[in-house]
């Protein structure tokens, strides 16, 4: 049978027949402490931890303030780092498991968009630019050639250039196919344009006079432009020859003067350059 304590004829503390002890004074879901004067009372969650808050520390093995003692502070070094020395310009890195400080780490890329295994550094005075493809191509720029405290700037066109092969030799420096030097430029991205063994031939007579032939000679590739032609004599003729009309495509010559007895006709070369 349930067991019921009165005070003053109302109830204060019952048994259920469950064994449940329930003390009408005390407040549902909060936890239960003795006061000044040894009462059992529901302390209140306003000043006290509530039931949920003290399920975050279940588990807990040894006090609370060892646990947060061994912690580091949000503004200081991690454990394994604590010990170095912070230096401006220095690089923090593992190195053996350790954490390490050093003024110039040589760190190769082992694992980076874009970059090979063992990608190099850039260092002092030597620049490198490695293939993303294939690491074994690269292009070295080096400086030591410039004065000392002195910057030179490179400024890339707006286009794509080909830089040409320079012939240590003779001091040349080809050019690539997209580079107007000269302002005027064949189709082909040509800037000279070579002939040769153009003839003009006679109607069966050995001698002719000024103005009874030419010749029009048509370019292999046209020029964007005008170009200058120049004649050359191929044989020992010394016979004079004229050009009478230039364009972008063509150009008219006549020999001036006679051929020699015998001769059916007469050949030159000719150098046509865009100007």
């Amino acid at each position: 049978h349930p067991l019921d304590i009165k005070t003053n004829n109302t109830s204060a503390i019952s048994i259920d027949t469950s064994q449940n002890v329930i003390i009408t004074s005390l407040t549902a879901s909060e936890i239960v402490i003795t006061d000044a004067s040894k009462n059992l009372v529901s302390a209140a969650v306003a000043t006290y931890p509530s039931l949920a808050e003290f399920i975050h520390v279940k588990g807990v093995t040894s006090a609370l303030q060892t646990q947060i003692d061994g912690k580091q502070p949000l503004d200081s070094e991690l454990t394994t780092i604590a010990a170095l020395t912070e230096t401006n310009g220095n690089v923090m890195f593992v190195a053996g498991g350790v954490w390490t400080s050093d003024a110039t780490p040589a760190i190769d890329c082992t694992d980076c968009t874009n970059v090979g295994s063992g990608g190099h550094p850039v260092v002092d005075t030597t620049s490198l630019v490695e293939g993303s493809a294939d690491g074994t191509k690269e292009i070295r720029i080096e400086v030591d050639g410039i004065s000392a405290s002195t910057i030179r700037v490179w400024t890339a066109p707006d286009e794509d250039v080909d830089l040409g092969l320079i012939n240590n030799v003779s001091n040349v420096h080809g050019l690539g196919a997209n580079v107007n030097v000269l302002g005027n430029l064949d189709a082909s991205g040509e800037f000279i344009q070579r002939g040769g063994n153009t003839q003009v031939q006679t109607a069966s007579t050995v001698n002719y006079e000024i103005g009874d032939t030419s010749k029009t000679v048509t370019f292999a590739t046209a020029f964007s432009g005008t170009p200058r032609v120049f004649l050359t004599e191929t044989t020992d003729d010394q016979i004079i020859a004229a050009i009478e009309t230039v364009s972008t495509t063509t150009f008219v010559w006549r020999p001036v003067g006679n051929l020699p007895t015998g001769s059916t006709s007469y050949t030159i070369d000719f150098l046509a350059i865009g100007i």
